[in-house]
């Protein structure tokens, strides 16, 4: 009899618990189904703000000429879509499409570098009219799909059907989009880095202070060696920490498999280029792809920081995979001590 009813608690017992986790999953997958949806009420629309200001940014470049530095083009709410789109295709029950935020956050990357370049390509000419295309169709997409649902952006609010609607409706046409070839070449641009001063401005200048033949002679000696020495002492610095990060940051601990990487680094005045190259994976294989994202995003900050520290200079982090295939693009700004999301490949998983 006690048998029994020691069977008949422990039952019990077990049946409650087994009521609790249930009931705490259910409260857990509503959490974060509430949490998903918020997200993407919010960054939708701010998203394509942040759209509409670059291509007036581009348009002030690519028609005004207006390459003055400083002019900071916002992409968090496009970062933020990119980083949790996993966990929104999942809640959504959306198919995975050829759209990926993260390139659009490429196109702020390159407007950054043209400013520093401070001048305008025939190249970069014809990128930057590609991109404003390209973010234009995307920006009137998104309003098409709430006109012909007759709904107002504000309406969205809280009303998960709505969003549901809108946001499957603007990635089915953003990924048909993603399909195109204009697509694929903006995607692959990259812009090229003013090293240094031509001979024919040195020349000028000389000539306008009126500097002897020799004297110029011996200048342009000695700011040759003064080059030399400098790129010399560069060059040395960058090995010094290409050696660093090839020994303290060979391998990320991965919860499947080790990521492995070698590294190349190469300064500019300003900034730092990293270039992380994988030698073990490839970026659609489930080593890769099985990562903790933002345990890896601490990984690649921590590599930045440490660079940042030494050289005070802004940090870009490109990522390879061992076949050469561009697999994530990252920056750091060192004032700021901000680390960003510029552009990954999409999972598969």
């Amino acid at each position: 009899m006690n048998k029994i009813l020691s069977h008949k608690v422990t039952f019990q017992i077990i049946s409650v618990v087994l009521v609790i986790l249930l009931a705490n999953s259910l409260i857990q997958n509503h959490i974060l189904k509430k949490y998903v949806y918020e997200r993407v009420d919010r960054d939708l629309g701010r998203a394509i703000e942040e759209l509409e200001y670059m291509n007036e940014r581009i348009s002030d470049i690519d028609m005004e000429g207006d390459l003055q530095k400083g002019h900071r083009i916002d992409t968090d709410y496009i970062s933020s879509l990119g980083r949790f789109d996993s966990e929104i295709e999942k809640i959504l029950n959306l198919p995975r499409g050829a759209f990926d935020w993260y390139d659009l956050g490429r196109i702020e990357w390159n407007i950054d570098d043209i400013e520093k370049n401070g001048h305008l390509t025939k190249e970069d000419g014809e990128y930057l009219k590609s991109a404003h295309n390209y973010n234009k169709k995307l920006i009137q997409a998104y309003y098409e799909i709430l006109e012909e649902n007759k709904i107002n952006r504000n309406s969205l609010n809280r009303d998960y059907s709505k969003i549901k609607k809108v946001y499957r409706e603007f990635m089915a046409k953003a990924s048909k989009m993603a399909m195109e070839e204009e697509y694929r070449r903006i995607r692959r641009y990259r812009v090229d880095k003013k090293e240094t001063e031509t001979e024919e401005n040195d020349e000028e200048e000389r000539g306008e202070n009126n500097i002897s033949l020799r004297e110029s002679e011996e200048d342009e000696d000695n700011e040759s060696n003064n080059k030399l020495e400098a790129a010399n002492e560069e060059d040395d610095d960058d090995k010094k920490i290409e050696d660093e990060l090839n020994d303290d940051y060979e391998k990320y601990k991965n919860a499947q498999d080790d990521l492995e990487f070698e590294y190349e680094v190469k300064s500019s005045s300003d900034k730092v280029e990293i270039k992380m190259k994988g030698v073990n994976f490839e970026n659609d294989s489930p080593k890769w792809q099985k990562r903790d994202r933002d345990d890896f995003y601490k990984f690649l900050k921590d590599i930045a920081e440490e660079v940042a520290d030494e050289t005070k200079k802004d940090i870009k982090i490109e990522l390879m995979d061992e076949d050469g295939k561009d697999t994530g693009e990252y920056k750091y700004d060192e004032n700021e001590n901000k680390f960003k999301v510029v552009a990954e490949v999409a999972d598969t998983k």
